[in-house]
């Protein structure tokens, strides 16, 4: 298992913000589909709309879109959830199959 930490990039008006999200995952394809499926289920899978011309989701007009992917080391990983609340975003095997 490979563990990583990815940001989430969100763009309302002229405000930007960057949520980091950290999970597991075995290869670096699968770290970049669940980031990407973290991205589109942002604000709920029902209320993101695909934008191709400017390559991002969008709920109403805040803008939605992934950001760095870092693969680290498990002690930070582990770190990350004692010092900063970074909750784990590793789907289940149930969220896995849906």
């Amino acid at each position: 298992m490979k563990y990583w930490l990815a940001n989430i990039d969100e763009r309302n008006g002229e405000f930007e913000y960057v949520t980091p999200i950290r999970f597991k995952a075995e290869t670096r394809e699968g770290a970049d589909a669940l980031h990407e499926q973290h991205v589109r289920t942002w604000y709920g899978e029902d209320n993101m709309v695909w934008d191709e011309g400017d390559g991002c989701y969008y709920n109403d007009y805040i803008a939605v879109s992934e950001g760095a992917l870092t693969e680290i080391d498990e002690h930070t990983y582990n770190a990350l959830s004692k010092h900063y609340s970074f909750p784990d975003m590793t789907l289940t095997d149930n969220e896995e199959n849906d």
